[in-house]
């Protein structure tokens, strides 16, 4: 069965819009992992092929405000770049955005005539995109339009042209999946899921470590603590495989979330305090901190 590369791009500004209209009307806030995961399984069942979303065919594109900090944009790139998303921009120009669609179409159409995916699954609304659509339709390449509406008070306030969601291969609503727990999470979820998460203290364990790294026993040798070390060593040398996953991370939980997403993709439960429970094993892992972002850094020593 063929494997689809799926590009998932996301219109910066319209994007935020959406995010700040879930989280302030329904208390809920866009997983964007869970999104893009729910996206590529929604699109396999209608084509029944396999379908994937390396991180290097994640992009939001945004204007950046440099003189304007804003906690609800940080938390949602925060929540964009902890879903492997890289951010593509421009600084405002008199606070306008100049040339972002621009840049997304020319990057976009380059990257589909280079043949590096196969779909693309769009969160967008404005009609000057139905032309990308078109133009990778004469590749031969089928977009997917995430789109939403908001009305407040009556008055529609960010909209969605009904022309691009007409022009593309399938279209989902945002809003009418408000209720599936994996694209939004209420934010009380979402703080616990990632901050919370590296303050709270680890359990005090009497753990005695054989000589040996127990991460390459045989399963059948080890107990419960051991099996769990094991999944946390493996997610560890696999995000670290994947450089892509830390790049432009500038928050210390950083690593520790890549890690506990992929320990909860490999059915691993994530232990409490990630970071104590890095640093309780210091005969496996190395860790420090980066100089320059300040995020963990963390190394699986050679312990044959």
């Amino acid at each position: 069965m063929k494997t689809n590369k799926i590009a998932f791009v996301v219109d910066g500004y319209y994007g935020l819009s959406l995010y700040r209209y879930a989280k302030s009307e329904f208390g809920k806030i866009i997983n964007f992992e869970g999104l893009v995961n729910s996206a590529c399984t929604a699109l396999e069942n209608i084509i029944q092929e396999k379908c994937i979303s390396p991180a290097s065919l994640r992009h939001y594109y945004m204007g950046t405000d440099l003189n304007n900090v804003n906690s609800v944009r940080n938390e949602y790139e925060t929540a964009l770049k902890l879903s492997r998303f890289g951010a593509r921009g421009r600084p405002l120009q008199n606070g306008k955005e100049k040339c972002i669609d621009t840049m997304l179409f020319s990057d976009i159409k380059d990257e589909a005539t280079a043949g590096v995916f196969d779909y693309l699954i769009l969160l967008a609304g404005d009609l000057d995109h139905i032309t990308l659509v078109q133009d990778l339709k004469s590749l031969g390449i089928k977009t997917v339009l995430l789109y939403g509406e908001i009305i407040t008070k009556g008055i529609k306030t960010t909209g969605y042209s009904h022309e691009l969601r007409d022009s593309c291969f399938n279209a989902v609503d945002l809003f009418e999946i408000l209720d599936n727990g994996d694209v939004f999470k209420n934010t009380k979820y979402q703080h616990t899921s990632m901050t919370e998460l590296m303050r709270t203290p680890m359990p005090k364990t009497s753990i005695v470590m054989e000589p040996k790294n127990p991460a390459v026993q045989q399963e059948n040798e080890l107990d419960k603590e051991d099996l769990t070390l094991k999944g946390v060593v493996d997610a560890v040398q696999e995000v670290i495989s994947e450089k892509e996953k830390l790049q432009d991370r500038k928050l210390a939980f950083a690593f520790q979330a890549q890690v506990g997403t992929q320990l909860k993709k490999n059915g691993v439960k994530l232990p409490v305090g990630l970071k104590q429970y890095l640093e309780s094993y210091p005969q496996i892992f190395r860790t420090g901190t980066h100089p320059v972002t300040q995020a963990l850094t963390v190394s699986v020593k050679d312990c044959a």
